[in-house]
């Protein structure tokens, strides 16, 4: 059983993160404050719906919070029949963040509170009504970067970037179903996934052939980021893409060095200049939901005889080889290993 200081410092890593993130993505933080004569003042706000013909936003659980540097404090207050809400006898910290949040029909919603602020605009919350059908989700753009071979590991390293776009007035909430969490493919045998979004209250599962993301997706237009690095055998390697919300443009890059990018149906991939690189360049676009895209790199980077040595030495125990000999060459081997991804580490 989590006890409950578990639970509270898990509610205050995840709050702070919330807000973190509201700041970074460029929230709005406009607050009506009025003070009062003590230093406390009274925050005062409205919840709207958003949802054509959702018009009842009366009995709105509505939570003030407050991430100081050594503690988190949380108030109620409960909208009127107009949506309207008050919190009284607020004290604020300069070494604090506040944010305001509403959790409604599964979905998040969050706007940081400025006191530095001079607008006496009452502070809005846009809420929308849920639903659990992804077909109101599109991709409006995907761009797949490949980026670096690591030799040594026989492993390349990639990141994308996708643009979800939320025309709808609902917002879409993952219902209990796996499939129906936000879902992106990765090469088989990915490994080392970083994602990073602007969408609220995510967590990321990994499955065999991608992952998910638990967020809920409000309307508008949202981005998720993520890196990962996949194996590769030999000097070629052959990817399906599967494109699960379809996309209006896919462009795939890759450095000219890092071998020759194509697709069975685009051909070999154009030389383009951008800032002041120049990378391989696959373009598709009006792709339909659930379609595929095939992708080829040839002429990967292969290790040399000793670069090959030390991947299988690897796997051999010191104590199985015979020769005191083969142990000198098996620690010189190991050390240059090291050196050498210790500079590919510091190169990226």
């Amino acid at each position: 059983m989590t006890s409950s200081g578990t639970v509270n410092n898990m509610a205050k890593f995840l709050f702070v993160i919330l807000v973190i993130a509201c700041i970074l993505f460029g929230f709005d933080r406009i607050v009506y404050a009025t003070e009062l004569g003590d230093g406390s003042i009274v925050i005062e706000g409205q919840v709207i719906n958003g949802t054509d013909g959702s018009n009842d936003v009366s009995g709105i659980t509505v939570v003030l919070h407050r991430v100081g540097t050594n503690d988190f404090h949380s108030l109620d207050a409960v909208t009127d029949q107009y949506g309207l809400f008050k919190f009284n006898d607020v004290v604020p910290y300069d070494d604090s963040f506040y944010a305001i949040a509403v959790d409604y029909m599964g979905a998040l919603y969050v706007e940081v509170v400025d006191f530095s602020s001079n607008s006496k605009d009452l502070v809005t919350v846009t809420i929308y009504d849920s639903i659990d059908n992804d077909e109101i989700l599109s991709v409006t753009s995907m761009e797949i970067m490949f980026s670096l071979a690591d030799v040594d590991n026989r492993t390349i390293w990639a990141w994308e970037i996708v643009n979800i776009s939320n025309i709808s007035d609902t917002t879409y909430v993952p219902g209990r179903d796996p499939m129906n969490l936000l879902r992106f493919g990765l090469p088989s045998g990915s490994t080392g996934l970083y994602v990073d979004t602007d969408l609220l209250g995510s967590d990321v599962i990994q499955v065999d052939l991608g992952f998910g993301i638990t967020a809920s997706v409000p309307p508008g237009d949202h981005k998720v980021m993520y890196a990962y690095q996949f194996p590769y055998d030999g000097d070629s390697i052959a990817i399906e893409k599967s494109l699960t919300y379809g996309s209006n443009l896919v462009r795939v890059l890759a450095l000219p060095d890092l071998g020759i990018l194509s697709s069975s149906y685009l051909g070999t991939a154009d030389l383009v200049d951008i800032g002041q690189s120049s990378y391989q360049l696959l373009s598709w676009e009006d792709q339909p939901r659930g379609s595929n895209i095939s992708i080829s790199i040839e002429g990967l980077p292969k290790p040399s005889v000793i670069d090959s040595a030390i991947w299988l030495l690897s796997f051999i125990k010191i104590q199985h080889i015979a020769l005191a000999g083969m142990g000198t060459l098996m620690a010189g081997l190991i050390v240059g290993s090291f050196l050498r991804r210790r500079y590919i580490s510091q190169s990226n």
